[in-house]
């Protein structure tokens, strides 16, 4: 155990003495840590933000079409497969229908907008922001938290909806059938996040009965565009009278069924079409060409890291081999106090182990401090529209770095070692006296 003490406080003074080559192992150790670590936590946090968009609401929002007149369909849904835990909500659900929200003049400065009215979902729950956002009762709405992008505000400034809840507002919808206004008053009960729940900028999510009969009221006489297209296509009708057929002129009701995070759509879409015979389809299906680029851009990346790695380990392994041969001197001198060969690389070792604990513990403050920072800044500081990505550190790559740090002192201490055992002791001292 004295022998261990007296070793490292041999190594620790050595670095202290030879100031500049400590600083420069340091320096490479340090830099390609930081590197390394920065560039793929900065990757992985995309990474993670791009596979995001097939994790957000819409995109586990299964869409089918219902065109019985009873709620048989949903019923055999609810009863076969409302149990099973990868399920979160099994409800009516509409296309984003366009409505019109009046008395806007004091929010928007716009005395009417248009808004989308959604059927709400158990998979908003988790993008709630302030008030009630779950649950959402007959007669309530969830609104957008940030309000852009309407009335006369832009892309790039917006109101808060937190400031709304508790207020009732008016909306209608138009038949073109019949021509008709309908008006609904919904009472604001919370907000939601429609930033990172990729909701642009107008969803309002209402009951979804509510939504259901809202969207049968848009169909109401439904006979008179009926008639419209018999009149258009009557010649085409004397040679196919079954071409417009009338019991399936419309879709009558829609199914809205959620599939929870991190379970497998395609497999719950294979489970409905088995249960009901019915096809589905998801509400928002990602850009498969933009992931590609995306995902493109982070492979390059990545070989970037994996080359800094590579560098690395080179230069590290250059220069503690290249510093030993300059202390032939010091390791004569040593031998010649009587530290035995394995004393002498067992001190080397202790050097480089001290100086890879420290550099270690810089770069993993310095990137945690980095990936902080720059969290910070993101969600604060830029604009409410760019707070999509949330930076991670990453953590297989901290071991990954260490790694090849520690395999490159290795590697070097191996030489070292063999260099020292060729060492003759009487030669290098008379080289030493012959320099000076």
């Amino acid at each position: 155990m004295y022998q261990i003490k007296e070793l490292f406080f041999a190594a620790f003074q050595n670095q202290r003495r030879r100031k500049k080559y400590t600083r420069t192992v340091f320096f490479l150790m340090f830099l390609s840590m930081v590197i390394c670590i920065g560039v793929n936590s900065i990757v992985i946090s995309i990474d993670g933000s791009i596979r995001n968009v097939t994790d957000k609401p819409l995109g586990k929002l299964l869409q089918i079409i219902d065109n019985t007149e009873d709620n048989s369909m949903i019923n055999v849904l609810r009863e076969e497969l409302g149990g099973l835990d990868r399920i979160g909500s099994i409800g009516r659900l509409i296309p984003f229908l366009e409505v019109t929200w009046y008395d806007t003049e004091d929010i928007l400065y716009s005395e009417t907008v248009n808004v989308d009215v959604v059927a709400y979902f158990r998979g908003m729950d988790e993008y709630g922001m302030s008030g009630k956002y779950s649950d959402i009762a007959y007669g309530e709405v969830l609104i957008p938290e940030y309000l852009y992008g309407l009335g006369d505000y832009g892309l790039y400034e917006y109101t808060s909806g937190s400031l709304l809840i508790g207020k009732e507002i008016k909306i209608s919808i138009h038949n073109n059938n019949n021509e008709k206004d309908y008006y609904h008053i919904l009472r604001i009960v919370g907000t939601y996040d429609n930033i990172n729940s990729d909701c642009i900028n107008k969803f309002f999510f209402i009951n979804d009965l509510q939504a259901d009969e809202i969207y049968t009221q848009t169909n109401e006489d439904i006979e008179i565009d009926i008639e419209k297209m018999k009149e258009l296509f009557k010649e085409e009708l004397k040679k196919d009278p079954n071409m417009i057929d009338e019991d399936n002129y419309y879709t009558k009701h829609y199914i809205g069924v959620y599939v929870k995070n991190r379970s497998d759509v395609k497999e719950i879409q294979e489970l409905i079409d088995e249960t009901i015979n019915q096809p589905t389809f998801i509400m928002q299906v990602p850009d498969e060409s933009l992931l590609q680029y995306f995902q493109m851009i982070l492979d390059i990346c990545r070989i970037v890291v994996l080359m800094l790695l590579a560098v690395a380990f080179a230069s590290l392994v250059i220069t503690l081999l290249t510093e030993i041969k300059q202390r032939n001197g010091e390791i004569a001198v040593y031998f010649a106090m009587g530290y035995s060969y394995r004393g002498i690389i067992l001190m080397l070792a202790l050097e480089k182990a001290i100086m890879l604990f420290w550099a270690g513990l810089a770069a993993f403050l310095f990137t945690g401090a980095g990936i902080l920072g720059g969290n910070y800044f993101i969600q604060t500081c830029l604009p409410f529209y760019r707070r999509t990505i949330v930076l991670s550190y990453d953590w297989s790559m901290v071991g990954s770095a260490l790694l090849v740090l520690v395999v490159a002192a290795l590697v070097s201490l191996f030489f070292t070692a063999i260099h020292i055992r060729k060492f003759n002791l009487a030669d290098v001292m008379k080289s030493e006296w012959v320099k000076m």
